[in-house]
């Protein structure tokens, strides 16, 4: 009997060390953290988008003219983007990243709230997509959803949807007739990009719903009837994605204390014409 159990054991016992072998071979293949997918410390994965960071350490290679720091952009345990207005040393400086790939015409999507209170009277959040040729972002047309202070007439940091051409200068600005703001309740933004017209939709979980579109003309949209005209050329392969916090006209928050922004999705639904974009 005990050859037996012997003669069983030295059958089974190879095959059984080759399992426990194999499977935990199986789950070192599967990545532990994100980290793992982007070693290098400038990207993030977000909403199943490779993302890189922003920093600059000189205020003329800002985009919007204010200060960002790599530290301030990083995500939490359940795969929300942080975004953070903090003093480093005497200078207080914000996040921005940049979607790694390029999009098409589609709907962009972002949901957003802040960790407590409102958004500081002197911040301003954007989330921008713009039309793109080169590594520049110059002389290119953009649009997007911004809360921000830039009319002294206007609440701190409404909601306003913008148009803008970086070669001309100016900006197409649409505002809903009831200031809209940033709370600890999330709210959701739209922008879709289309060969006709641009739409723009927010909503908050509170009820507020407000929602604009920009049609095309000869060419050109146009959020408002002015004399100069905006082209937004056919942006296929060329839309590249940016969100940033910052301070574009002050040099401190109005109440000197940090900011933390909390933005759990962002969404990209590709037009017929753009499916590959999925």
């Amino acid at each position: 009997m005990k050859t037996n159990i012997k003669s069983i054991i030295s059958i089974f016992l190879p095959a059984l060390l080759l399992v426990i072998l194999f499977s935990a071979c199986g789950d070192k293949t599967e990545p532990q953290s994100q980290e793992e997918f982007l070693p290098d410390s400038k990207m993030l994965l977000f909403s199943g988008y490779v993302w890189e960071k922003k920093e600059t350490k000189n205020i003329a290679d800002s985009r919007y003219f204010c200060l960002t720091k790599n530290e301030n952009v990083s995500m939490d345990d359940t795969g929300n983007l942080i975004l953070r207005l903090k003093r480093h040393e005497n200078t207080w400086y914000g996040g921005e990243i940049t979607i790694d790939t390029s999009l098409g015409y589609g709907e962009y999507s972002f949901s957003v709230r802040m960790r407590s209170g409102g958004l500081d009277a002197n911040a301003a959040l954007a989330f921008t997509i713009l039309n793109v040729t080169d590594d520049f972002y110059e002389g290119m047309t953009q649009t997007g959803v911004r809360f921000s202070k830039y009319f002294e007439n206007r609440a701190p940091n409404e909601l306003e949807y913008f148009l803008y051409a970086t070669d001309k200068k100016f900006a197409e600005v649409q505002t809903p007739d009831k200031p809209f703001l940033l709370s600890e309740v999330e709210s959701h933004h739209k922008v879709g990009i289309y060969p006709n017209y641009i739409y723009y939709s927010s909503k908050s979980s509170g009820g507020f719903y407000n929602e604009f579109k920009a049609l095309k003309k000869s060419g050109d949209f146009h959020i408002q009837e002015m004399d100069d005209a905006l082209t937004f050329s056919e942006p296929s392969d060329n839309l590249k994605v940016i969100i940033s916090l910052c301070l574009p006209e002050a040099n401190e928050p109005k109440n000197l204390k940090d900011i933390e922004v909390i933005i759990s999705k962002f969404k990209y639904s590709p037009h017929v014409s753009d499916l590959t974009k999925r």
